[in-house]
């Protein structure tokens, strides 16, 4: 999947697998990917130099998501 996501006023083109199941009007969609927060500008403690106050600058979102057409 290809998209814009939004986040603290930027937008970026991220990319990621997702495995999509369609039956009759049930789809379901299951992803996982891995975000890096400084490209948001979210760059708090995010050198490894502070040690044990290093925030790791990846964050790893899962999600499931199940949509019903009427």
């Amino acid at each position: 999947m290809t998209g814009d996501f939004t986040m603290l006023g930027q937008t970026h083109s991220i990319t990621f697998p997702a495995i999509i199941n369609i039956d009759g009007r049930k789809m379901t969609l299951e992803a996982s990917l891995e975000l890096d927060r400084t490209k948001w500008g979210m760059n708090y403690a995010a050198d490894p130099e502070l040690g044990e106050h290093h925030i790791v600058p990846t964050i790893d979102i899962y999600f499931e998501l199940t949509a019903h057409h009427l």
